[in-house]
């Protein structure tokens, strides 16, 4: 197929390809064109998608955003989590969840594909750079080590189709060098969205992305970091299955963070003393500081079951256990409310990953 104007400065140039075409009878099959959030705000960049995918929708064409990335230039953060942070933004920003009507104006019958450039740090557009860290556009380093964009897509890859809002209450905090800190509630905008893996009538898994993108950080700010209360609530229908008597809920939680001191190779690197080239035995270890470590804790202890949406008088659980145990229900054969509410450290600029994992049990 062919298409076009695989041009820079979307949507620049599309009416005139446009016009071009019908003009002289072009056969056209998909509209295609680049752009970075570089030189403009975000929120300019999310537009200028729009009004690309508006044209193509008026032509009957699929759009193409052939290239994006989180900026151009090699000064900044290609190498660290704030990549990581803008793809999570824009998986939320450009997706249309069904369950969040009005949550942008694209329709995506005719966003058909995003592309990031690059895939790896292996390139000659201008020069190779055989630094094992400089910067470089790709989602991999010259030495095949995963950036943390890198993991962000290999996460969003395996996300549902459809997107739910989170329920959070956000305190931005800032720590000082003296140790002093300072809090203030929802000072920036905190992004979370979760999606449902797997369920049935007796388990269910979760899981949410957090994150907070501040463009204008460029990550500066990397002691700064909010507390991140989220609200979680899930019914399950026709629990009949559920014998009040025998049976009670487990609830755990497998977190992984994206941030300056988790799935950063970067910074291992660094602190090997920036080691050229990178072989052997520091190469393992920076592959392996790539790879984003899961840590299992137990839901809060406001965790609570209920029937048709009453709660059951002394259903709170100790905090501190690896899991819920033996937590009856109180289901009366229609539908079960599982509610919890649970707490993170988000560092701005960087991506949280939390797989929630509630299963009924019987008991022993």
């Amino acid at each position: 197929k062919v298409g076009g104007t695989t041009s820079s400065g979307t949507p620049a140039w599309i009416h005139s390809f446009l016009q071009h075409c019908q003009k002289h009878s072009i056969p056209l099959d998909f509209i295609s064109s680049h752009s970075y959030p570089s030189d403009t705000r975000v929120d300019e960049f999310i537009d200028s998608i729009e009004q690309s995918v508006n044209i193509s929708k008026h032509v009957n064409k699929p759009f193409f955003l052939s290239e994006y990335n989180d900026g151009l230039g090699f000064g900044c953060c290609h190498d660290r989590s704030y990549a990581a942070s803008f793809l999570v933004q824009m998986a939320y920003k450009l997706q249309t969840p069904p369950s969040r009507s009005g949550s942008n104006n694209i329709d995506h019958q005719y966003l058909a594909g995003m592309s990031y450039w690059t895939f790896s740090d292996i390139f000659e557009e201008l020069y190779m750079d055989r630094d094992p860290f400089h910067n470089g556009y790709g989602l991999l380093t010259v030495d095949e080590i995963p950036k943390p964009a890198f993991r962000a897509f290999e996460l969003l890859s395996a996300f549902p189709g459809i997107f739910y809002d989170s329920h959070i209450t956000t305190i931005h905090t800032t720590a000082y060098d003296d140790g002093g800190v300072e809090g203030k509630k929802d000072e920036e905008e905190v992004t979370s969205f979760s999606g449902i893996v797997d369920e049935n009538q007796t388990g269910v898994h979760i899981q949410t992305f957090i994150t907070q993108f501040v463009p204008s950080d460029k990550m500066k700010s990397i002691n700064t970091f909010s507390n991140v209360s989220l609200d979680y609530e899930y019914k399950f229908i026709n629990s009949n299955v559920v014998d009040e008597k025998n049976d009670y809920f487990t609830c755990e939680m497998h977190v992984g963070y994206i941030d300056s001191n988790h799935t950063n190779p970067f910074e291992v690197w660094k602190n090997l003393n920036s080691p050229k080239p990178l072989i052997g035995n520091k190469k393992d270890t920076v592959f392996n500081a790539s790879k984003l470590q899961r840590t299992v804790v137990p839901c809060h202890d406001n965790l609570r079951a209920s029937s048709n949406g009453n709660f059951e008088d002394g259903s709170e659980v100790a905090a501190g256990k690896e899991n819920i145990d033996k937590f009856l229900t109180g289901s009366n054969g229609k539908t079960t409310l599982i509610t919890f509410q649970h707490s993170f450290l988000l560092e701005v600029n960087a991506v949280i990953v939390i797989d929630v994992y509630i299963n009924m049990k019987k008991k022993e």
